[in-house]
């Protein structure tokens, strides 16, 4: 008996050496897995944060450029405008020129982009006023006298350069009158 307790023992103390080398082999696997998974993963942050910043950069560059054409889509479709003159007086003068670019009272930067202007009279008296239009631009020499009466709306076709502007009567009119040009392009 005594020499198959000694023959479990020897068993017994080998089984237990080869779990314990299985598992420091395990323990040191474990660890080795675990560190390269760590640098891994760090590399991976890494290129995730590049990622993200470039992904913003270009999210931001595509919100810049979708206004843009937004600001094209309103110049194209003539959606945007400018008040050139809004003026409203108890006796209009007989005559009021405007030029676009200078330092007048009526002073407007001068058109950048081809549209149209529209000019109107509102007065409760019967009185008819002369809307004159000229400019040279990009080989055009226009040139445009409308008449109109209160209510009416003259329209001028419009490019890019300096603008004048001439408002005229016949004689003055003592009522109140408003005369407003509006440039649409």
């Amino acid at each position: 008996m005594s020499e198959k307790k000694s023959e479990r023992k020897v068993v017994s103390r080998t089984l237990a050496f080869a779990i314990g080398i299985m598992a420091i082999v395990l323990l040191v696997s474990l660890a080795v897995a675990i560190t390269s998974y760590t640098s891994t993963i760090s590399a991976d942050n890494t290129k995730i944060q590049a990622l993200t910043s470039q992904k913003n950069q270009i999210q931001f560059w595509l919100d810049g450029n979708e206004t843009e054409i937004e600001i094209d889509d309103n110049i194209v479709n003539l959606t945007d405008s400018m008040v050139w003159a809004n003026w409203t007086e108890a006796t209009q003068p007989v005559y009021r020129s405007i030029t676009s670019g200078t330092q007048s009272p009526e002073y407007h930067d001068a058109p950048a982009y081809a549209g149209y202007v529209n000019a109107t009279l509102i007065s409760p008296a019967a009185s008819d006023i002369s809307f004159r239009v000229y400019y040279a631009s990009h080989g055009v020499d226009y040139d445009q006298t409308i008449n109109v009466s209160s209510g009416e709306v003259a329209s001028f076709p419009i490019l890019p350069g300096n603008v004048e502007w001439t408002v005229e009567r016949a004689y003055n009119v003592s009522s109140i009158e408003t005369v407003t040009i509006i440039y649409y392009y």
